[in-house]
């Protein structure tokens, strides 16, 4: 807010009076509770303040101190009708500075208006830099120009445009209607019948001029708002300072608001939802602050009278205050209470997805929860807020049962629950197959016409699932389902070819008991310690109801095979570097990640598809070595012998040049598994069937 240098001459108005400025030099009242606006005015205005084709200039200076208004005037003339742009029946020549509406921000615009036709010329640079500047506004009949501080002028092409304000007002500072407000200090204002040249404009800058042809008003308010020229004077309303201006005195026009009143607070005590505080309007805010204790809890804007607060079951202090530009009023303060609600409903659903990786977990909002609880397998793994109705789990492969609680201060809801699985890789299917009679032999061939295999386990994740599937599909009795892993040649292996040092044998199996057990299946069994775990059998099994041993069926897979990846084709260990030895190797499919490995000794585990690392030894001559891995094994290694050279101190003064060459260490990766085809497969079982 602007403070003008001199209180000495201050006036204060609150109300229109009709007395000139310099009428009421020394006269003080006391400013009230809500202040007017403060402008200059002709209330009567003569046909010579119209514009017309023959001529037209306002100027002024003007310091723009704080704009209180929408788009704040610096001054309004119009004839005996208000109205907005488009009324046919308002005629309107004004200045102003955009503030709010769809313009360019702090520059000032020059407007006629008539007949329902606006047409608006903003100026070239903004003025809301607390400076003084020279604005004029001219019209010959052809084109609108606004100069700032006689800068080469904007022009809006306008031919043969009047605007007729014949006892009409002109308003100084504000809108006609006085709800436009700027704080300002004006000097110097004067209004042509003649479209005065930048030339003209530029010469006339430089200090207060005499009446002369084309002068149609000339306020230059020093100490008053009388015309030079003889025409009506400006009568200050509001509060006008006169101070130290441009040329003598100015007149600064203050808008400043008063400090607002205290608010009447008041806040709920009957409700279980939250605390309702209410307040009193205030007249001159800008808006409001809701305290809960010294908690800021809203900033609102102007007129709001109301906010709800949502805090845990108890008594709180609650306090209003009001602001503006001036400052803050007092608080109005209220105790509120909120009740302790009734636990929340159940959700209705719950739904848990199957899929690669991670388990998406959604249910159905309830209206009266502050957040949510999800569990799986009975451990809390979230708290979701209020209304977010889904949550994403990342476990281990496997199945899980997952339920789902609401919450508020009141207790919790009963829980939902479904069951969600993370499949072990991508692009698979398991299923569990049911048949008590089937052979090993016909288990894996009823999966090869269903373009399927029996299934192979890689590691214990995917086991994890396979043992989870088995038990959703509700087995009638323990017993043992055929996987595809069988002895050849005394050794077992799976049926896809893929290697994998991952087992799961059950205590003291395989045994080979009556020398023909070469076949395995996983157990579901009653008992823990050989529940999924696996057992050699011959290829008839042992009949249904034998305990966990006994037939029940096969886990048929679909999805690509793995196999360990291949050796990296090639790899290179710098030996000119004084700082790292930098590493790069060509990459293969296939693989989850590299191991490095220095004189044998690993050093670090790079991400699938990187292809280089760096690393940072003492002086010396080393054997670097990488392999690639996946889940099913690793590959071989492929070998480089690296160098880091003994730093070289630089002489004093001098600089040290060193090549370096660092390698970007890869960190995205990918996995991809079980890569051979079908071929495989169906040449294992051909030999098989020969062997029998």
């Amino acid at each position: 807010m602007g403070t003008p240098p001199d209180k000495a001459q201050k006036l204060r108005f609150p109300f229109r009076i009709g007395l000139t400025a310099a009428t009421l030099i020394g006269i003080l009242t006391a400013t009230p509770e809500v202040r007017a606006a403060s402008y200059l005015e002709v209330p009567v205005v003569p046909s010579s303040y119209g514009v017309t084709p023959s001529g037209f200039t306002f100027e002024c200076w003007i310091k723009v101190l704080a704009q209180p208004g929408q788009d704040p005037r610096i001054v309004r003339c119009r004839n005996t009708q208000e109205g907005p742009c488009g009324n046919a029946s308002t005629a309107v020549w004004e200045l102003f500075v955009c503030r709010l509406s769809a313009c360019s921000t702090g520059r000032p615009y020059f407007g006629l208006q008539s007949g329902g036709v606006c047409n608006e010329l903003a100026g070239g640079a903004s003025i809301i830099n607390g400076a003084y500047h020279h604005l004029a506004a001219t019209y010959e009949g052809a084109k609108m120009r606004f100069y700032i501080d006689g800068a080469p002028a904007e022009s809006l092409a306008l031919s043969g445009f009047s605007v007729n304000v014949t006892g009409g007002k002109i308003v100084i500072g504000n809108s006609t209607d006085y709800i436009n407000s700027i704080e300002c200090e004006v000097d110097d204002i004067r209004l042509w019948s003649v479209a005065r040249t930048r030339s003209e404009i530029q010469a006339g800058m430089g200090g207060e001029i005499s009446p002369t042809a084309g002068l149609v008003a000339n306020w230059k308010l020093n100490g008053d708002g009388s015309d030079a020229v003889g025409g009506p004077s400006l009568i200050a309303n509001g509060e006008v300072t006169f101070v130290s201006g441009k040329y003598g005195s100015a007149a600064f026009i203050d808008n400043t608001p008063p400090i607002p009143d205290a608010p009447v607070a008041s806040a709920s005590d009957t409700s279980d939802a939250g605390v309702t505080v209410t307040w009193t309007d205030v007249a001159q805010e800008s808006g409001y602050r809701v305290y809960r204790g010294s908690s800021l809890r809203a900033t609102l804007g102007i007129n709001v009278t109301s906010f709800f607060d949502f805090p845990p079951p108890g008594t709180y202090n609650y306090c209003v205050e009001a602001f503006n530009g001036t400052g803050t009023s007092a608080r109005g303060c209220d105790s509120g209470t909120r009740l302790v609600p009734p636990p929340p409903d159940t959700p209705t659903t719950c739904a848990a997805s199957e899929n690669q990786v991670d388990v998406t977990v959604t249910w159905s909002d309830v209206g009266t929860e502050e957040s949510y609880r999800v569990y799986r397998d009975g451990t809390l793994v979230a708290t979701p807020s209020a209304n977010v109705l889904t949550f994403t789990d990342t476990p281990s492969p496997g199945f899980y049962t997952y339920c789902v609680e609401a919450f508020n201060p009141g207790g919790a809801s009963g829980q939902r629950c479904d069951t969600g699985a993370a499949i072990p890789f991508a692009g698979h299917t398991y299923e569990v197959i049911y048949d008590p009679i089937s052979t090993w032999h016909a288990s894996d061939q009823a999966a090869g016409v269903s373009g399927k295999y029996l299934a192979t386990i890689l590691t214990a994740g995917e086991e994890a699932y396979i043992k989870g599937l088995i038990a959703q599909s509700n087995p009638p009795i323990p017993g043992a389902f055929w996987i595809g892993y069988s002895k050849v040649s005394a050794t077992f292996r799976w049926s896809t070819l893929e290697v994998s040092p991952y087992t799961n044998w059950a205590p003291n199996e395989p045994n080979n008991s009556g020398g023909n057990e070469a076949y395995a299946s996983i157990l579901f069994s009653t008992d823990a310690s050989r529940n999924g775990f696996w057992n050699d059998a011959p290829d008839e099994g042992f009949g249904p109801g034998t305990g966990d041993i006994g037939r029940l069926g096969y886990i048929v897979e679909t999805g690509p095979f793995a196999s360990v990846p291949s050796i990296p084709a090639s790899f290179t260990a710098s030996d000119n570097g004084f700082f790292v030895v930098a590493l790069s190797w060509s990459d293969v499919g296939g693989e989850d990640g590299y191991y490095i490995y220095r004189d044998g000794v690993l050093i670090t585990t790079t991400g699938a598809n990187s292809t280089s690392s760096t690393d940072g030894p003492a002086p010396g001559t080393y054997t670097y070595c990488v392999q690639a891995f996946n889940v099913v094994g690793s590959s071989g290694s492929r070998c480089d012998s690296g160098r880091r050279l003994q730093p070289v101190a630089a002489p004093m003064g001098g600089p040290l040049a060193i090549a370096l060459t660092v390698a970007a260490l890869g960190l995205v990766g990918s996995r991809s598994l079980k890569t051979r085809g079908r071929q495989a497969i169906e040449e294992e079982r051909r030999s098989r069937e020969d062997r029998r």
